[in-house]
């Protein structure tokens, strides 16, 4: 088993062609029979083991001995095939044949067992080394069948075998060591080719030298390089072979890098240019020339271009270019530098004329300061100040024209000096300081005109007793300005909106709405009870539900802070919310779009169908709504429910609200008023109650309301009058005490 490992682990690497490190040092063998030897049946066995042993006697003399079936062979293969093997690695071939005799003396029979094999070398195709042993045996088991006798007989030529082995190892090791290699020789000439060719043949060792392979020649400038591979017969190790090369290489003038060795291939590459100084000289002739060349284009470029800047009298653009110029391994020439200077004396001589003409623009003698600009520019056409008050020096003068036309206008025509002003701020914006101040002076003017003529309308308004329409005046007028508190007729307004405060008693305590809010109520106490019949209507309500209990006995809703909570006063048959049965005198807190079921839980369709719907408000301050679910009714037998609720229309067409400090009033999508905006509506008033209900807009725009008491427009916060109607949105109501 140890021979065949060693056999196909030798075959392996003659297969790959070797490794990066693999080296032929030693010779490669194959073992075969002497050719026209046939072997009986009965001595395969002693063929077999006497070539195990042979092979394993060269192996342990570290000789590699390759398998006949890897190497697809048999031991009748003609010369011509085993003469093939060279080119997979194989170098030796070992014959060998047994003779086997029999003798006797006397009673006795012996067996003689012979043994001849010679070497050849198969890339020579000679004999370079024979042998022959044999021994006599007569120690046959006794009954020894003819199994028995052929393991014997193998056994025996196995020893002669192993002593035949172990001579061929001593032949072996006197022979001389030859190495193949592959020579490659790229990027060189062809007359250094067939110098190297020529010289292959010296070399000390030599034994065999055969063109592989010509390489496909490339041309490099004026040049054809070419390439050879070359198999190569050698007694020099690598190392040698390689130092021997390369020598005779510099001896004939070719530079090449040393070899690169990968085991038994050597690669030998010129190194540099054939004639590559020639090349260099020529090459730089050729780079001189293209750089001047090149200089005298670019500078002839650029030139043209500051020729023409300095036709057009564009003295910045002349400097900027300059300085912006990069140019790559070229100096600037010297008259540049100077132009440059003669160009910045420009720009400043430019700039000074420029600022010139801007103070007399400034003092509105344009006449100068167009002179001004006119020679500026013909000094400098890129002055950015002269191109900017000549492109704009005439809306600049009519802009002062009517700054002049506005001031003579403030005092008599207010509203005329304010639109000059606004022409004269968009015609010469240089002037805003000047048209900010005036412009403030007219507006204060106006204002108090204005505020004038409000405070007399609302005085008119109410000695007719006109308050709404004065209340409209007083707010339309403040809306529409933010006056200064500490004015005169700011604070007359205000004493005057005060005093209408007499005029409206807003309504205190719980009021109940009519018209879009009719069935609405609103409490204002913070506490708020829930019973069979209202007892105080300031701070409970009743639903005539029979089940449910009596006012002070089924649920009372409180406030604390910013949360509502409901709470079970030991009612007759309980009540839950949000299918949680409530524990008596113990408050919960309630949510949004919660249910609260009264009157306990019956067994029939005619009782506990008394469920509210609680509604926190979703935008401003917390509110609570409470109205009852409809839903519960749409499947209950109403024979007889007269009879169980006789309040029962009325009470689905109520709402019970609590307010705190205010509520937000919205219209939702359908038109309808959206109390707390539960439904996401925009939100467009306040409904508030400070020692009175009142109402103010809730609107983003000082200019605009959507709110009406009677038929004036409301802007601030009014009180609303017992039976005052109001419309929001065009949706109507009134509120009246209960």
């Amino acid at each position: 088993m140890k021979n065949k490992i060693s056999a196909i682990l030798l075959l392996l690497s003659v297969v790959l062609t070797f490794s990066a490190t693999a080296q032929q040092l030693q010779w490669q063998l194959v073992l075969l029979k002497k050719p026209n030897v046939d072997v009986a049946a009965q001595y395969y066995v002693v063929y077999q083991k006497a070539e195990d042993a042979l092979a394993s006697q060269l192996v342990s003399g570290e000789y590699e001995v390759a398998s006949k079936n890897l190497l697809d062979i048999n031991d009748a293969s003609a010369d011509d095939q085993i003469y093939q093997l060279v080119n997979k690695g194989i170098n030796l071939a070992l014959r060998y044949q047994f003779d086997i005799t029999t003798e006797k003396a006397a009673v006795v029979k012996y067996w003689r067992l012979g043994l001849s094999a010679y070497l050849v070398d198969l890339e020579s195709k000679k004999q370079i080394e024979s042998a022959e042993i044999a021994g006599t045996y007569n120690d046959v088991p006794n009954n020894c069948e003819q199994k028995c006798f052929e393991q014997w007989l193998a056994g025996k030529a196995a020893d002669l075998a192993q002593e035949m082995g172990a001579i061929f190892v001593e032949k072996l090791d006197h022979l001389p060591k030859r190495y193949r290699y592959e020579l490659a020789f790229t990027g060189f000439l062809g007359d250094e080719l067939e110098q190297v060719r020529q010289y292959l043949k010296q070399v000390d060792g030599y034994l065999f030298a055969n063109l592989k392979e010509k390489l496909k020649s490339q041309g490099q400038l004026l040049h054809q390089l070419e390439g050879a591979k070359y198999q190569y017969l050698s007694n020099l190790p690598p190392d040698e072979l390689d130092g021997a090369l390369y020598t005779q290489l510099q001896a004939f003038g070719i530079p090449v890098l040393q070899a690169k060795s990968r085991g038994h291939k050597l690669h030998f590459a010129r190194s540099s240019m054939p004639y590559w100084w020639a090349y260099l000289i020529v090459l730089l002739v050729l780079l001189s020339t293209a750089y001047f060349v090149y200089r005298a284009s670019t500078l002839k470029k650029h030139q043209l271009q500051f020729d023409k800047f300095a036709h057009h009298n564009q003295a910045q653009q002349w400097i900027d270019y300059q300085h912006n110029l990069k140019l790559a391994a070229i100096a600037k020439p010297n008259h540049w530098y100077l132009e440059e200077k003669v160009q910045s004396s420009a720009v400043q001589q430019a700039k000074n004329l420029s600022e010139q003409a801007w103070l007399l623009a400034d003092q509105a003698d344009y006449t100068q300061a167009q002179l001004k600009v006119t020679e500026a520019l013909q000094i400098n056409a890129d002055d950015k100040q002269a191109i900017e008050l000549k492109d704009n020096i005439v809306n600049y003068q009519r802009g002062h024209d009517r700054y002049l036309l506005a001031t003579k206008e403030l005092s008599s025509h207010p509203e005329q000096a304010a639109a000059l002003l606004k022409e004269a701020a968009a015609l010469n914006p240089h002037l805003s300081e000047k048209i900010s101040k005036l412009s403030k002076q007219n507006n204060q003017a106006m204002q108090r005109a204005e505020s004038q003529s409000a405070i007399k309308q609302t005085i008119s308004a109410i000695e007719l007793k006109q308050f709404n329409k004065a209340y409209s005046i007083i707010d339309t007028h403040l809306a529409k300005y933010n006056m200064d508190v500490a004015s005169e007729e700011f604070t007359q307004l205000a004493e005057l909106r005060r005093g209408l405060a007499a005029h409206f008693e807003p309504i205190l305590g719980a009021c109940v709405g009519n018209g879009v809010l009719s069935g609405t109520t609103f409490y204002t106490s913070g506490s708020l009870q829930l019973g069979r019949k209202c007892d105080d209507p300031q701070n409970s309500f009743g639903i005539r539900f029979r089940r449910n209990s009596r006012v002070g006995k089924q649920n009372i809703f409180t406030q604390k802070g910013q949360d509502f909570f409901v709470t079970d006063q030991a009612s007759s048959n309980g009540s839950n919310y949000d299918s949680v049965q409530l524990i008596a005198g113990q408050a919960v807190k309630i949510k949004h779009q919660g249910l609260l079921a009264t009157g306990g839980a019956p067994n029939n369709d005619s009782l506990g169908m008394c469920q509210i719907k609680t509604l926190l408000a979703q935008k401003g301050p917390e509110a609570l709504i409470l109205k009852l679910n409809t839903n519960a009714f749409q499947f209950v037998d109403d024979t007889n429910i007269g009879n169980a609720w006789p309040s029962l229309d009325q009470d689905l067409a109520s709402r019970w609200v609590m307010i705190d400090d205010e509520i937000y009033i919205g219209i939702d999508d359908s038109g309808k008023i959206d109390l707390g905006c539960i439904s996401g509506s925009h939100c467009i008033a306040r409904l508030s109650y400070d020692k009175g209900f009142y109402i103010a807009p809730d609107f983003v725009h000082n200019d605009k309301s959507q709110i009406l008491m009677g038929d004036q427009v409301v802007y601030g916060k009014v009180p609303i009058k017992s039976g005052a109607k109001f419309t929001i949105a065009g949706q109507t109501f009134s509120l009246q005490g209960v």
